[in-house]
């Protein structure tokens, strides 16, 4: 992957926070999706998806280096010029690995 890119593993609503962390560091899957962290503060998140698309807007994401996120909200703008793909930006709130939201 290419630096600042990291990997995020999409699990559905309902799964444990601290099975979806390690099933996601145990590396035997490849990730949903590819991002590139914009902003990070408290236990808020926002990405900017490069690769890969979210399948379900309610899942948790496991984002490689900062944990388990449920998603707040997503942004979506037309693609560059050039390109077929639109932009989408992720706000994500931490979760901790005892709650599920």
């Amino acid at each position: 992957m290419e630096s600042g890119v990291l990997g995020a593993w999409e699990f559905e609503r309902g799964v444990d926070p601290g099975l979806a962390a390690r099933v996601a560091r145990d590396g035997g899957h490849e990730p949903d999706l590819t991002v590139i962290p914009v902003f990070s503060g408290g236990d808020a998140l926002t990405v900017r998806v490069v690769g890969g698309a979210q399948t379900d807007p309610q899942a948790l994401l496991y984002v490689a280096g900062y944990g388990v996120f449920e998603v707040t909200r997503v942004e979506e703008w037309p693609p560059v010029e050039g390109s077929h793909r639109p932009r989408v930006l992720l706000t994500l709130r931490a979760c901790s690995s005892g709650t599920t939201p």
